[in-house]
């Protein structure tokens, strides 16, 4: 049964099929470029020493190599480096940090099924591998053609990996925490693959990390409260997966995260009050996430840089806060429909947001339309049917017909039993969509 070193790395009790590191001594050359001084080039190094540092730089004891099997993704990776890849090494007791990410990059591409990686995009394919385990700079290990935005991209450089982007064709059951390793790594881009498991927390000593991407896999469990240490994170996305739990409060330690995307997922509990400090953020998307309850807090108002505020198909009560006010100079989107619990009055100082897209429907929102809308001279889209809304039309609201309202949708038919609307809708044209 594997088991997990303190590091994530997976380990095996079996040890019948094993790594031997006095097994066929492996001489390497030394490439005097990535030498740790600058006397020149030293002795070649052999696979005893390379293996001793490799497992210094990922704070491994040796016995690790012991219950290590051959054919795990981690075994693979080392076969390779020891067998047959041909790029030099250098000798040292501190691995290098380029030959640590060329390590770890075999392993990513072991553990995700690399060897039948296809990536296919409309009428294209290709074999994205081929340009994996290359004798050559990780650096180059990219797509060709029109896949030359997926791969393995360095710093200008080319001394340490900064992104990796492999889309459409990974598969795994767990998710690699190797990955975790690669001191430089600035963005992370897996969207529209095939893995499984829950994130291990070692994600979160990533400190360089500015973009995590992991949308469109099958990933499950919590999101570890460890993301919230990633003071450099800019976005976050890790829509159309299988999460599970909470909003972690600590994620109120980002204060310089942009984008939180966690659409379509199975999260629950209550958006936290510590919101209110990500004060960076320009496009909060929690939509489908039929169990996320609670009301909108008041702490929405400090965040005076957000531009989409999406929580579509869930399951908010309580009231639109009138603190949305605060965001006269940023906030575009407000998007709460099929929030069946969401009640209340629409603020009216929401008349003083720069919206262009208004979205309440399958509400039980109360009330008038407020004039105050009228005032908002960017607004083209405002969806209100299937709420409880009752009164007229604004004229104040239907002027904004002539310029940039381009979608009115109201309850302006009448209804069977009392031949009555709910939405008056009296000046021409003002309405564009009637239930």
């Amino acid at each position: 049964t594997p088991t997990r070193s303190p590091t994530g790395i997976p380990t095996n009790d079996d040890h019948t099929t094993t790594i031997n590191p006095s097994d066929e001594r492996t001489q390497f050359p030394v490439d005097s470029h990535d030498s740790p001084d600058d006397e020149g080039p030293t002795e070649p190094t052999n696979s005893d020493e390379f293996l001793a540092d490799l497992l210094l730089a990922l704070r491994l004891e040796p016995s690790y190599l012991e219950t290590l099997p051959q054919d795990s993704y981690m075994g693979k990776a080392l076969e390779w480096m020891l067998r047959e890849d041909q790029q030099y090494y250098p000798i040292g007791r501190t691995m290098p940090k380029i030959l640590l990410e060329r390590f770890l990059l075999a392993a990513m591409y072991f553990a995700t099924g690399g060897p039948t990686w296809q990536y296919e995009w409309e009428d294209q394919r290709s074999t994205l591998s081929v340009n994996f385990l290359k004798n050559t700079s990780v650096c180059e290990w990219i797509g060709d053609d029109y896949m030359d935005d997926q791969g393995v991209f360095c710093d200008e450089n080319n001394s340490r990996v900064t992104e990796i982007h492999v889309q459409h064709c990974m598969e795994a059951d767990s998710f690699p925490p190797e990955i975790a390793f690669l001191p430089d790594l600035q963005q992370l881009n897996w969207c529209n693959n095939k893995i499984a498991g829950t994130l291990p927390t070692i994600l979160g000593s990533m400190s360089s990390l500015t973009s995590l991407s992991l949308c469109l896999n099958q990933i499950n469990g919590t999101l570890p409260t460890e993301l919230g240490n990633l003071s450099n994170l800019r976005s976050i996305n890790i829509g159309v997966n299988l999460l599970t739990g909470s909003l972690p409060t600590e994620f109120g330690k980002l204060e310089n995260l942009a984008w939180l995307e966690l659409y379509t997922n199975d999260l629950s509990g209550v958006i936290p009050t510590a919101i209110g400090n990500m004060t960076s953020l320009r496009e909060i998307s929690m939509s489908e996430n039929f169990r996320l309850s609670g009301s909108i807090p008041s702490q929405i108002g400090l965040l005076t840089n957000l531009e989409q505020f999406n929580f579509q198909q869930c399951n908010l009560n309580g009231t639109i806060p009138s603190e949305i006010g605060m965001l006269s100079s940023s906030l575009e989107s407000v998007a709460v429909s099929k929030n069946a619990g969401l009640a209340g009055s629409i603020p009216t100082e929401m008349g003083l947001l720069p919206l262009e897209r208004l979205y309440l429907s399958f509400t039980n929102i109360t009330g008038p339309v407020p004039t105050e809308l009228g005032q908002i001279t960017s607004l083209g889209y405002v969806d209100l049917q299937e709420t409880l809304l009752t009164g007229t039309v604004p004229s104040e609201v239907c002027a904004l017909r002539n310029s940039s309202l381009n979608r009115l949708i109201v309850d302006c038919i009448p209804k069977p039993d009392t031949n009555l609307t709910e939405i008056e809708c009296l000046v021409p044209d003002c309405c564009t969509e009637c239930h």
